[in-house]
C-alpha cells in the first residue's frame, strides 16, 4: 500500500519558549496521515524542541520576538525539517559538536545541560548548517514513517 501524500507542513514562531509546544503540536497534526508511531512522534518532538530552543536560547539570546520558521516535508527516506531564523550565527559558523557527558560521577557533580547537540546529531540524519542572507538555515532528516 503506498503512503499517503503530505505535503510540507510550516510554522513560525516568535522565540518565547511558551510558544515551542504548540508550534510542535502544529507539525505533529500535519503529520497525521502518516500514522507515525508514538515513539516515532516523540523522537520527532524531541529533536524539533531541542533545536527550537536552542535558537531560543542562543541564537536570540532568550531576547523575545525573533522570528523562527519550521517547515517539515514527508519524503521517501523520512521527514526533511528546514529551521531558519535571523539571530546570531552558531560559534565558528557549525553546530556544536554533540559529546556524551561522562555521567560516572557523584549526582552532585552531574552536568545541568549539554545534552541536547548529542540528541540531535544521535537521531537526525543529514544534519546541515548554513548561515546567508544574515540567517540561520539547519535542515536534517529524520528517518521516521515507515521509510
Amino acid at each position: 500500500m503506498p503512503k499517503p501524500t503530505v505535503p510540507v507542513i510550516s510554522t513560525s514562531l516568535t522565540s518565547d519558549p511558551e510558544l515551542v509546544r504548540g508550534a510542535i503540536a502544529h507539525l505533529l497534526k500535519g503529520l497525521d496521515p502518516l500514522d507515525l508511531l508514538q515513539e516515532e512522534a516523540s523522537i520527532f518532538e524531541l529533536v524539533v524542541a531541542e533545536v527550537i530552543n536552542n535558537v531560543i536560547e542562543h541564537a536570540y539570546a532568550n531576547k523575545p520576538g525573533g522570528k523562527i520558521d519550521i517547515l517539515a516535508s514527508p519524503g521517501p527516506r523520512g521527514i526533511n525539517c528546514r529551521i531558519t531564523d535571523q539571530g546570531a550565527e552558531m560559534p565558528d559558523g557549525k553546530p556544536p559538536v554533540g559529546l556524551l557527558h561522562d555521567l560516572d560521577c557523584d549526582t552532585a557533580d552531574l552536568p545541568e545541560g549539554g545534552f541536547g547537540w548529542f540528541l540531535i546529531g544521535d537521531l537526525a540524519k543529514d544534519l546541515r548548517y548554513t548561515r546567508r542572507d544574515d540567517g540561520n538555515h539547519l535542515s536534517f532528516r529524520m528517518a521516521i514513517g515507515g521509510f
